[in-house]
């Protein structure tokens, strides 16, 4: 074993003993940067932040919990910042919404196929969902 003097030396130097585990948590900050930012965990795959494939490293995540060989203690942490495992579900619910909010509204679902609903293409959305039904 490694004499706790030395040891105390590289640590003192900044040696990482668990590389991997230092890797994720490095990630894992840029993601907290991100969410800070943008009020959002739902990072586009091809981002970058400060550098880093954020965007890859994320939906790697997902896939890794999708395969269930994500380690708890990550996943835990990253629900907990407000990852969004299902992105199309999630997504389907968020347009959902989007509707309800306009026949509140309107007092009919009968949106125009060209019409925004807080930014969000709520016609094409709503089409699309009609065209699956055929």
């Amino acid at each position: 074993t490694l004499d706790h003097k030395y040891q105390k030396q590289l640590e003192e130097l900044g040696v990482v003993w668990n590389v991997l585990e230092n890797q994720w948590e490095e990630m894992f900050a840029l993601l907290v940067q991100f969410q800070e930012r943008e009020g959002t965990c739902n990072v586009p795959r091809s981002h970058k932040e400060d550098g880093s494939n954020l965007g890859t490293w994320l939906d790697l995540q997902r896939k890794l919990k999708k395969k269930k060989t994500l380690d708890h203690k990550y996943q835990k942490k990253l629900e907990e910042l407000g990852v969004v495992w299902y992105l199309l579900e999630n997504q389907w619910e968020e347009m959902f919404a989007l509707l309800v909010q306009f026949q509140q509204r309107e007092g009919t679902c009968n949106v125009p196929a060209l019409h925004k609903e807080d930014g969000l293409n709520l016609g094409e959305w709503l089409n699309a969902q009609r065209q699956l039904k055929k």
